[in-house]
């Protein structure tokens, strides 16, 4: 009987534990406009000859906050839902050009197959950016980098642009 009472009572319990998702929080492609003019969100680049076009963005993502009174930032782009692929763009937020060769805080992984690989090579142009109360509201660039070699595999993105917004 004492057995039945306490399985009883640990059954709400057990039914109110929700397994944690472990899947990012992502945002389906908007649009809104801006100074009159509409504007869809978009991350699309050629990477050895094939094309990727996000189907959903994940920004927003303060690191290293008090580096330099400036925060850090990355934008990740998702790939088509079952392809794998994720782009993200990581360093300072603010307009410039920046080498992505190591010798900035601007990097970018393209991970794929199961694997990642880092740029060691090209540029990023961040060309509008827009925060507020350490919140990312606007981010717009374009990049084309060679990435480091991992098993044997590199790869080549070109034509990259990418306008991230909330």
């Amino acid at each position: 009987m004492q057995k039945s009472l306490i399985t009883l009572l640990a059954i709400p319990i057990l039914l109110s534990c929700k397994k944690k998702d472990e899947t990012p929080a992502t945002e389906t492609p908007t649009t809104t406009t801006t100074g009159g003019t509409t504007v869809t969100k978009h991350c699309t680049f050629s990477y050895n000859g094939a094309n990727f076009s996000a189907s959903s963005y994940l920004g927003d993502i303060p690191y290293n906050v008090f580096s330099s009174n400036r925060p850090n930032y990355s934008v990740a782009c998702y790939g088509p839902t079952g392809s794998n692929q994720i782009l993200t763009l990581n360093g300072k937020i603010q307009t410039g050009t920046y080498p992505l060769d190591g010798s900035t805080s601007h990097y970018v992984t393209f991970q794929t197959n199961s694997k990642t690989y880092t740029s060691n090579s090209g540029t990023l142009t961040i060309t509008a950016n827009d925060t507020l109360n350490n919140s990312l509201k606007k981010y717009q660039a374009t990049f084309s980098f060679v990435t480091d070699v991992v098993s044997g595999t590199s790869y080549t993105i070109t034509g990259g642009d990418v306008l991230y917004i909330p």
